[in-house]
């Protein structure tokens, strides 16, 4: 009994650190997309700037006030802050579904402290009875599977945009 507990308890914590791990990444990709817009922001910016001067140069009028490109950034630019947005959501709701497992699990053994988002089995090692282990292990044992098709579309996501650097 203690050792499904036990693993219960590393599944959660490994659905935790999953999560971090998914956030780390997605706080990369975030740099690595704002980066990336202010690149090509100052590439169509400077590539408007020489045209103006050449126009100048050329006819010798004046006209050189509008300095802003009139065009947005690339396409794939836009695509890329889309799927920087869906990876977002996803990564919220995988963050809310390990928020309830863990409240999950708290709730469903009578002897876990409520403020520790993974419980210390040593603090709760005989108060348990059986019936209430068995019914929180296949309560999580149920979620389970629905935590690792979460995870996946994590690591799917993470797969996307990987994180190196551009040159």
């Amino acid at each position: 009994m203690e050792k499904r507990a036990v693993a219960a308890e590393e599944r959660a914590a490994e659905a935790i650190v999953m999560e971090r791990k998914a956030r780390h990444a997605q706080e990369a990709r975030e740099k690595q997309v704002a980066s990336m817009r202010l690149r090509v922001r100052v590439c169509l910016f400077s590539a408007h700037i020489r045209k103006e001067q050449r126009h100048h140069d050329v006819y010798g009028d004046s006209d050189t006030h509008n300095l802003l490109p009139a065009h947005s950034p690339t396409p794939q630019l836009n695509k890329m802050s889309l799927d920087l947005q869906k990876s977002e959501n996803q990564r919220t709701e995988l963050r809310e579904y390990v928020g309830k497992l863990e409240r999950k699990i708290q709730s469903k053994i009578p002897g876990a402290e409520r403020r520790s988002p993974a419980f210390n089995s040593s603090k709760v090692k005989s108060k348990f009875s059986e019936e209430s282990l068995l019914e929180a292990l296949s309560s999580i044992e149920g979620s389970n599977l629905k935590l690792h098709s979460a995870l996946q579309v994590g690591k799917s996501s993470l797969i996307l945009f990987p994180s190196r650097e551009l040159s």
